[in-house]
């Protein structure tokens, strides 16, 4: 197992940090003061298992866990009746052991452990992203099947664009090899979606190499070109190394040609790919000829489209346009008019105009003029922005095939006027054509919610507002959904997504959605902020 104890400090290293302790640890460790008289009568058997072990009643067998060596006791009949590690373990040292002997455990750290032994004394287990994959870990060193059997399950519902990368590295760092072909499946499926992620930088050289030169990757070959580079910047920090071109490329080794850059789009490739310097001035030219004479090939590079095709969500109609689309060119702007109230033509015959009723007469204005005016309720918006920055290397795609989507909530009702987008990134101006619309949390439309619209965007704003045509009322303590599907030009994405956000007393909470095919989620990607009315 000391191989896979070695693996498992790779994995860890990764991240960076010390997994967070779940809440529950605590709370569940606490012994009972006293000793209850006939405590076992209430109790079923997992109840009086864990009774005996959280109050370290006759406990035979103490481990010395982590690296702060926390004493944690047990009894070796029930790890030995659920693990034949134990048994063994228990077994072999028999001869040499004395009740109550120590057992060093400084691989696996103290409440992982303890979740581990609560599995054995009741068949129940508590994850959470935080802690499956070393609770993993700690299932296989000690042959747990059953454990092992539920973090894997527990792994593969929790395959998300954000989470898959994660899941493909610690199944590959596990020796999983079926749930890391779930894995790369899943991010071969999501592709575009999923190499926006920030988690894309967590993969090993492997890894990264097997999602580049698969035929069915599911993404545009600059979002390929964007991913591996950030990984790269990933790699280069885990070795200490200075971020540069010659880094960049060091690194990626020969995964470099599974990106198949004769295929970006040429303005796309001069103006963001080439400036990076990855590739050499051969290898640029080869490209750049590429474009001009496609028939000479372009080797050492593919040129073959990949299989993976982009999956059109149903829930939209195709744009009514004429004619073929070209999505290297943003649509044609179309002016949206305000409503307005139409002002009848005059009748020639009686050679005035009539009055419109809402229009008043002079003798009509003069009776008013003694009378107060009614103050006018005025409502007050807020931008309730989500992201703490905005990344200006990377662009985000908005080719109108995928939807972004994010789910919210609030502790009180509140009015949802609109939603916020980030415009161009190449700091021109550029046109949007957009597609809206928010759904409860039974699938349901939002009356007022579903929009279409074109807008021009001005390249110096952050971002741009998109009112519904009508407000939206949102319920407290409900999760809703908004969906926009947005094509047009290459625009920013938001980093550091908050999961909370307060305005005066009202907390509203930002929610990871599966519909989001296109990639956003709470930490990164587009619709920063929403649009919202507290009064």
């Amino acid at each position: 197992m000391a191989n896979k104890g070695s693996k498992a400090t790779r994995g860890q290293s990764k991240k960076g940090k010390t997994p967070k302790k779940s809440g529950d640890d605590v709370s569940m460790w606490e012994m009972t003061v006293g000793r209850e008289v006939d405590w076992q009568s209430d109790k079923n058997l997992p109840d009086t298992n864990l009774h005996m072990l959280i109050n370290q009643l006759n406990c035979d067998v103490t481990f010395r866990v982590g690296e702060a060596e926390e004493i944690v006791p047990a009894h070796k009949y029930m790890l030995g009746s659920r693990s034949n590690v134990f048994q063994t373990m228990f077994a072999e040292s028999e001869a040499i052991m004395e009740d109550n002997d120590e057992i060093v455990v400084d691989d696996i750290e103290p409440n992982i452990f303890r979740h581990m032994l609560v599995y054995l004394y009741t068949d129940d287990v508590r994850l959470d992203p935080e802690n499956v994959s070393l609770v993993l870990y700690a299932a296989k060193k000690y042959g747990i099947k059953g454990l092992r059997t539920r973090c894997l399950r527990y792994l593969e519902a929790d395959l998300s664009p954000d989470s898959a990368c994660v899941i493909m590295e610690q199944a590959h760092v596990y020796d999983e090899d079926d749930l890391r072909l779930k894995a790369l499946n899943y991010i071969l499926k999501t592709g575009d979606g999923t190499l926006r992620a920030r988690t894309v930088g967590e993969l090993c050289h492997e890894c990264l190499s097997m999602v580049l030169a698969s035929d069915d990757l599911n993404a545009p070959e600059d979002v390929a070109f964007f991913g591996a580079l950030y990984w790269s910047e990933c790699e280069l920090e885990r070795h200490g190394k200075d971020i540069t071109p010659e880094g960049r490329r060091d690194v990626l080794g020969n995964a470099i040609y599974s990106i198949r850059f004769p295929l970006i789009e040429k303005k796309i490739f001069v103006q963001k790919v080439s400036p990076f310097g990855v590739l050499n001035d051969v290898e640029t030219n080869t490209v750049l000829q590429y474009h001009i004479i496609p028939e000479v090939g372009a080797k050492p590079f593919i040129t073959e489209e990949r299989k993976g095709t982009f999956v059109r969500p149903d829930m939209y109609e195709e744009p009514k346009v004429e004619g073929v689309i070209d999505l290297t060119q943003p649509p044609e702007p179309r002016m949206e008019l305000p409503p307005i109230i139409v002002e009848p033509e005059a009748d020639p015959k009686k050679g005035k105009k009539e009055t419109p009723k809402d229009e008043k007469k002079p003798a009509d204005k003069k009776k008013d003029k003694g009378k107060k005016k009614k103050k006018k309720e005025v409502l007050l918006d807020h931008n309730l922005l989500r992201f703490s920055t905005r990344d200006e290397m990377l662009s985000w795609m908005c080719d109108g095939q995928l939807d972004d989507a994010i789910g919210f909530g609030c502790d009180h009702d509140f009015l949802l006027i609109g939603f916020l987008l980030f415009g161009p990134s190449r700091y021109v101006r550029g046109q949007y054509y957009v597609r809206a619309r928010v759904e409860d949390d039974e699938g349901k439309v939002m009356k007022g919610s579903l929009m279409e619209v074109e807008v021009d965007v001005n390249p110096n704003d952050k971002y741009y507002e998109l009112p519904f045509p009508t407000p939206v009322r949102i319920e407290c303590k409900r999760v809703y959904t908004l969906l926009v599907n947005v094509r047009g030009e290459p625009c920013f994405q938001g980093t550091h997504g908050n999961h909370t956000v307060l305005l005066d007393d009202m907390m509203f909470k930002f929610f990871n959605c599966e519909r989001s095919h296109n990639g956003t989620t709470v930490e990164i990607g587009q619709i920063p902020g929403l649009i919202v009315n507290t009064e």
